[in-house]
């Protein structure tokens, strides 16, 4: 705000010099004085402390005393503060049992007693072989203060809360969110108070790996306490294959057997950690636990359609290339109406598949599981829901891994250059093939929000409505130079073979994994990192292995995902994301963005360092200079870091709620006919 303040606003430059001067004088005495104390929320004259109560619990639903609901929402340290000042002012003697209130210590204490035991027999339904170990940390994560805080902050108790400091402590907050629940059961049921916990904390799962919640200090140890429960025969472990020494790092895969019979395998620098990672993966493929928010590739095989586009050459930006043909896999939900005017179509980052959602066909968990589907943020009870894997991709449509029509074997690294225009433009060939004129939407997070700004700009007559999340203009050097390092990582691998690994019998899974490693560091953020891991060690011993829970979590990842995504489709459209520049071909952004006519959502967050909150209030910013009336812009206050779009349901998915069903109820006709 101060540059604009500087050079001008959005709306153009300052004309007047003393109105700059004096606008500068003010910041100066701003930075001078600092920042203003934080003030209670009752000090401001519009503040109707009644109203917010009443407001809260007919914003939930819950039928709840305002008497009760304020007791919840009193800290002890309200009470105190009032004696404190009653006793100074020369008052009667008092003592909290002569006030109208009281606080909310035994609320609390009975909201989190429903809510343990209602996540604990959630966690033993849903996972029957899960260790109680495993069951014991994942509800202790559920009901931790760090986690029912950030809740509670999301659901609005922060400016509720009654107590003696402007901003609620993290204690507070917690205590004030099991109160609530307390509350539900006192004024209603315990069930109503589940309800309740089903719907706000256990969700907090979503998109959660189990074994990032539940670290096992001796998974080897516990699965063969598991087996012999469970009458089976103790695990041994086999080393299946390892690398040669012309590789970057050594490599061992080693699987785990109970009489022959194959629990799990992993890979790992050591026998011993792959030993490890091993006993963890027959863990969870033991229990059914989820291994995130991705799919993996051979869990969508079967669950997607096919669009081939084969009659005439597709035409790519770059080098002068044309493809003969391709195909694109492709996933729907929901009903496309009479009309065709209720699509909606979801543009992916860059490893996901087309399996946001699950379905009929394919039951396994999407990706946005929770954002997609009846009465969720994109409604398919009012839309017809589209996503595609992106062409260049390894789930289903054309794309390196695939044979070459001309050589019948994979094209490897002789695939043509592509750009994130391709990438659009080849879907919009799958909306016309499907008799779409034109989308009622256009979504898309990252990459994906790359291309939905650019379907915008590239088709402003077939698209209604455009929302970006996480994505820019342009990448910045940051960006493009961690994107180069993971790109280098792989391409210097021995086993890259130049991009023609397909048929030799090798994988580059050490540069592969470590490029995951890094990607891994720019999709979070050092807030999580921080409240997650600290300092905590898993290996007390000393010696250059990793040490700390956060290499552990690293080296997972990497693990995990080196052999779900083809490395020649990392490489190509992670530069196809370096390559995108809206600017590219005119004098300003705003220029580009001018073509734009249709109303656009733009939503970041604080914390994310790959596309930086700034990136998505520049994007706002010469939207709104290009003349376009219909800008919206949420910045989110999410630790999630870029994966923020993956993780926070209530913020994203509230959202892109509001702003796909402003013009919904029209549509909900044509979809019931």
């Amino acid at each position: 705000m101060v540059r604009l303040l500087r050079y001008g606003t959005i709306f153009g430059p300052l004309k007047d010099r003393w109105r700059y001067l004096y606008k500068s004088d003010l910041y100066k005495r701003r930075i001078e004085a600092g920042p203003e104390p934080e003030r209670f929320r009752s000090s401001l004259i519009n503040w109707n402390y009644d109203a917010e109560l009443y407001a809260c619990t007919h914003r939930f639903g819950e039928k709840m005393n305002i008497e009760s609901l304020r007791n919840a929402m009193t800290d002890a340290s309200f009470l105190n503060q009032i004696i404190k000042q009653r006793t100074e002012a020369g008052l009667a003697a008092t003592d909290q049992t002569t006030l109208s209130f009281t606080h909310n210590e035994e609320l609390a204490k009975r909201g989190k007693q429903i809510a343990e035991n209602f996540l604990r027999r959630a966690l033993q339904y849903w996972y029957p072989k899960f260790p109680q170990e495993g069951i014991d940390a994942v509800t202790k994560f559920l009901i931790s203060e760090s986690t029912i805080a950030y809740i509670s902050s999301k659901l609005g108790f922060k400016t509720l809360i009654r107590c003696d400091v402007p901003l609620p402590r993290p204690t507070m907050l917690q205590n004030a969110l099991f109160a609530f629940i307390g509350a539900i059961d006192e004024n209603n049921n315990q069930s109503r108070a589940e309800l309740f916990v089903a719907d706000f904390i256990l969700t907090h799962l979503v998109g959660k790996d189990m074994n990032e919640i539940w670290h096992v200090k001796n998974p080897m140890g516990l699965l063969t306490t598991v087996l012999e429960e469970n009458g089976r025969q103790a695990p041994e472990s086999r080393l299946i294959w390892a690398t040669g020494v012309s590789s970057v790092l050594s490599t061992y895969v080693v699987g785990v057997y109970s009489n022959k019979e194959f629990l799990g395998k992993s890979a790992g620098a050591t026998i011993s950690l792959a030993e490890e990672m091993a006993a963890r993966d027959a863990l969870r493929r033991f229990a059914h636990a989820s291994e995130g928010p991705e799919p993996a590739y051979h869990h969508v095989i079967s669950g997607y359609k096919i669009y081939k586009h084969e009659n005439e050459p597709f035409r790519l930006k770059y080098n002068n290339k044309s493809l003969n043909e391709f195909q694109l896999a492709y996933e729907t939900w929901g009903k496309l109406n009479a009309k065709k005017n209720n699509a909606v179509l979801i543009f992916t980052g860059l490893s996901a598949s087309s399996h946001a959602k699950s379905h009929d066909e394919n039951p396994r968990a999407g990706w946005w599981e929770k954002f997609v589907g009846p009465n969720l943020g994109i409604d398919t009870n009012h839309f017809f829901v589209i996503c595609c894997n992106h062409l260049g991709g390894c789930y289903g449509s054309t794309g390196p891994s695939s044979k070459n029509p001309k050589t019948n074997k994979p094209y490897g690294a002789s695939f043509p250059m592509l750009s994130v225009e391709d990438f659009v433009r080849a879907q919009f060939h799958l909306i016309k093939h499907l008799g779409i004129e034109k989308l009622h939407a256009s979504i898309g997070s990252s990459l994906g929000g790359m291309c939905s700004i650019l379907s915008g700009l590239l088709y402003p007559d077939n698209v209604g409505r455009v929302a970006s999340i996480s994505s820019c203009i342009a990448p910045y050097p940051t960006a493009i130079a961690l994107r180069y390092l993971q790109r280098k990582m792989i391409m210097t691998d021995p086993n890259w073979e130049h991009g023609h690994y397909y048929d030799k019998g090798v994988y580059p899974l050490d540069g592969m994994r470590i490029a995951r490693e890094i990607g891994t560091l720019t999709y979070r953020s050092g807030p999580e990192w921080l409240e997650r891991f600290g300092l905590r060690r898993f290996n007390d011993t000393i010696q250059l292995t990793p040490t700390f829970e956060i290499e552990s979590y690293l080296q997972y990842q990497g693990l995990t995902f080196a052999k779900k995504y083809d490395p020649n489709s990392l490489l190509y459209i992670s530069k196809a994301m370096d390559l995108f520049n809206l600017t590219e071909g005119y004098e300003t952004p705003s220029d580009a963005l001018s073509k734009i006519r249709c109303p656009v959502l733009v939503l970041g967050s604080q914390t994310d360092i790959l596309f930086p909150i700034w990136q998505q209030k520049q994007l706002a910013e010469e939207l709104i200079k290009s003349g376009n009336p219909s800008i919206t812009f949420f910045e989110l206050n999410s630790i999630f870091g870029h994966d923020t779009f993956l993780l926070d349901v209530n913020g994203v998915s509230t959202a892109l709620k509001g702003f796909l069903e402003i013009s919904a109820l029209s549509i909900e006709e044509e979809t019931q006919t």
